[in-house]
Order: C-alpha cells, then structure tokens, then sequence
C-alpha cells in the first residue's frame, strides 16, 4: 500500500530556527533530535506547517485559532453548509505524520507527550510502503502521561498498561460523513488531530487506513472510567486482527448497511441512524462478546453507548501494548543474551568493534558543532555528515541482523 501524503517528505534542518521540509526524499534526512526541538525562535512562516504545529505544541496555544484560522471556512447547520468558502488546506492529521517523520524517537515522544497532556488521541498506526502497517510503539513506550482514576491522578503508559478499559471506534461509512469524531468528543471527552481536520475544514487524511491512541474517559452523572481509545481512520478491516486482541469494547458506525466487524470478548455495539430508538441485545451461539444493535439518534447514542461501555469489567488476562505483534505491527524479537554472548570476541570488540557506539559519538560531536556554527555553508557540510554517518548506523544494524 503506497502513501502519498507524507512519505516523499522529510524534515531535514532547522532553517532560521524553523523546522525545514524537503520536499523530495532523501535517503540521507537527518534524525532531528530531542535538544534542537527546544531552541527557541521566531513563529514559522505560514506555509511551514509542520514547524507551526511543534511551535503551537510547545507554547501551549490553541491548536485550532493557530491551525484552522475561521475566516474562510464555512458553518455546518443541520447538515447543510452555510455559504463560505471551504478551507481546503493542509490537513493537521498529515502535517503532524511530516512534522514526526524523521524526528529522534526522544524528540518524537515529546512531541507525542505534549499532544497527550491536551487529552488528544495520537496517530499509532499508518501504512507504510508494501501494504504492510507501521506503529509508534518504540517511542510511546518512553511517554507516561497522568490520568485520573477512581478519583486518583495515576501515572499511566499506552505501551504498558494492562488495567485500563480498551475501546476501538471504528466506522463502515467515509471519513468525512462518519459520526466516530462526534463520538471522541461527547462519549471518550478526547480530541484527536483527524476530528479538527473533519469539524474544521472536512478536509481529512487520504490514507486507506490509519489509528489513533490515547486516553479518554466515559462520564455517566458521578461516575467516571479512564479508557484506552484506538480510533480507526478509513478502512478498519487491514487491522481486524490487531483490534480483536486490542479491544475489550468495540463501537461501529454501521451507517445504511450491516457490518461483519466484531471481536473474540467484551461487547461489541453496532449503531446506525434512526428517528425511532430501538436497542437490542443480540445472543451469538459460541461468542464470548455482547452484541449491542442500536437503531437512534446519535444523541441519544451517546448515553446508551456510554452506559453499557461502563458495564466492561478490565479482563485479568490483557496483553499490554508493547507486546500485541499480530498483524506484524511489533516485529521485537527478545534477544537471546547466551548465543549473543557465545558470538562475541571481546578481545577485539574495543578495536573492531562498536562501530555504532563511535558513530554516535561523532555525530554528537557534530550536532555540539552545528549549534553553534552560523556560517551557512558549513551548517549545510555538518548536515551532510551527519546524514551519511546515520546512514551508514542503518547499514551496520541491518548487515548485523
């Protein structure tokens, strides 16, 4: 499945303080690190979009005022839109895919964890080249954000926790016409980047396929759960397998049709639109999950959802994130420390080997170097050793596997 949205760009250099994008690939982009985040400089040009969101994420401002400015968009009212001009631009969703793209897995985390502490859901899973499907798990794993829980503030990972209810929202119908941003909102309280993008300008990623994560929370008069939310963008059904072990809860926009979409435990409700509220519970012989069908409106969808989600018990037996590897989206294989050990000649290893560790330290050296350099031809030779010395750390570790 071939992207193309963001996989021909690539952040290579801060120009001027700014994050710069290249527009075409380069296999030599330099990983920008957690350090040359925090340089502090002038607001990007408008046209610098990824550079303004990491500028809008660390001074705390508004994603929306700074990203989706009013003037030219149009009202939605009962369905219908008001005259106006639609803000065709670039969609936050993609934008934050390129503005991530090449950073350091330090500096991407920050990025993740400044996104998280808004209670947004954060892109998880997008396809790469292949037809096969990438995840964020190496960084997240390094993000720990607080969450409230039975009235405690608790210090909680996506990549570890194994006691938090988990939910996947997903839909049958298009992006742009799906109810599943509606249900982000008023059900889970949580906001995500692909929802500004549909409630904004209507204008939404054009992957087949992607997911969101975060942490959400269902609300019903004095009662309060912390979720684990996974949003499907798209066509949810390349994930199936990763939903089923994921989910404890799934919730389905059916729209007009039917929709096969269920998984192996825990309650499975499928809504579609309806002026006459209808709800029932369906017995599958031989299933584990409760099957909800609920004929109404969708605000009325929004109490009975969130009531027979908070009937979830957390199941004992959960796998934590980090360890989910259908569907190849984790391919971390435990190294095995005897054989590595029994393969290593330790009389050599400080003069032939660590080459990886050596290239590290001169690329620090250089990144101390690039700091302080201000003549822009030399920024540009210090970006290029940089780059080729990453380049040949990818090499090593590949001819090392």
């Amino acid at each position: 499945m071939a992207i193309t949205t963001h996989d021909n760009v690539t952040l290579t250099s801060f120009i001027g303080n700014e994050i710069g994008i290249s527009t075409t690939y380069n296999e030599f982009a330099i990983e920008i690190p957690y350090n040359q985040l925090l340089i502090v400089g002038d607001r990007p040009s408008e046209d610098n979009f990824p550079a303004r969101i990491w500028y809008t994420l660390k001074h705390r401002l508004n994603l929306i005022e700074q990203l989706h400015p009013t003037k030219n968009q149009s009202m939605r009212i009962a369905g219908r839109l008001s005259r106006g001009i639609l803000n065709k631009g670039p969609t936050l969703f993609d934008e934050f895919l390129k503005l991530t793209e090449s950073l350091s897995t330090m500096a991407k985390g920050e990025v993740y964890r400044l996104l998280l502490e808004r209670r947004f859901l954060v892109p998880f899973i997008v396809p790469k080249m292949n037809e096969k499907y990438y995840c964020e798990a190496s960084c997240l794993r390094y993000v720990n954000t607080l969450i409230s829980n039975e009235g405690y503030s608790i210090g909680a990972n996506l990549m570890s926790n194994t006691s938090i209810c988990r939910i996947a929202v997903i839909s049958e119908r298009p992006a742009t016409s799906s109810c599943t941003s509606d249900w982000l909102k008023n059900i889970f309280h949580v906001q995500s980047l692909h929802s500004l993008d549909v409630e904004n300008k209507r204008n939404v990623t054009q992957l087949s396929c992607a997911a969101e994560l975060g942490w959400g929370f269902l609300k019903q008069r004095s009662k309060y759960m912390p979720v684990l939310v996974l949003h499907v963008i798209g066509d949810y059904k390349p994930l199936k397998n990763f939903i089923d072990e994921f989910a404890m809860g799934l919730v389905v926009d059916v729209g007009n049709g039917e929709s096969d979409a269920t998984i192996s435990k825990g309650c499975v409700i499928k809504w579609s639109y309806s002026d006459y509220e209808e709800v029932d519970v369906v017995n599958t012989p031989g299933s584990n999950a409760k099957a909800i069908v609920m004929h109404c409106s969708n605000t009325t969808a929004y109490n009975e959802i969130t009531e027979y989600l908070l009937e979830l018990d957390t199941f004992s037996y959960q796998t934590c994130l980090a360890l989910i590897s259908k569907c190849g989206l984790l391919n971390e294989i435990p190294a095995s420390t005897k054989s590595a050990l029994k393969k290593v000649d330790f009389s050599t290893l400080r003069i032939d080997g660590l080459k990886l560790q050596k290239n590290f330290a001169k690329v620090g050296q250089l990144q101390t170097t690039l700091q302080r350099e201000t003549n822009g031809a030399l920024i540009s030779d210090l970006h290029q050793k940089i780059a080729a010395i990453q380049q040949q750390n990818r090499d090593l570790a590949i001819h090392s596997n």
